[in-house]
């Protein structure tokens, strides 16, 4: 049973991965906050830096769906 075993680790992974993408999620949300009230002309660079992190996650979505659309048939 050392396939199960292997994809119940990934599936473990992949609940990580999200989690931690959430995490990330809350800290920008947190970080615009803090950047509109102490330093609004940062905005620009701001947005496009979440822009290059929204290509990074989508980049790893990407990536995970060959897991994601495993079928056990």
């Amino acid at each position: 049973m050392p396939l199960v075993s292997e994809i119940a680790d990934i599936i473990k992974t992949l609940g990580e991965v999200v989690k931690n993408t959430r995490e990330i999620i809350n800290a920008v949300n947190d970080g615009k906050k803090f950047l509109a009230s102490r330093h609004p002309n940062a905005q620009q660079d701001f947005s496009e830096l979440i822009g290059q992190m929204q290509l990074a996650i989508e980049g790893l979505a990407n990536v995970t769906k060959v897991i994601n659309r495993f079928r056990f048939v």
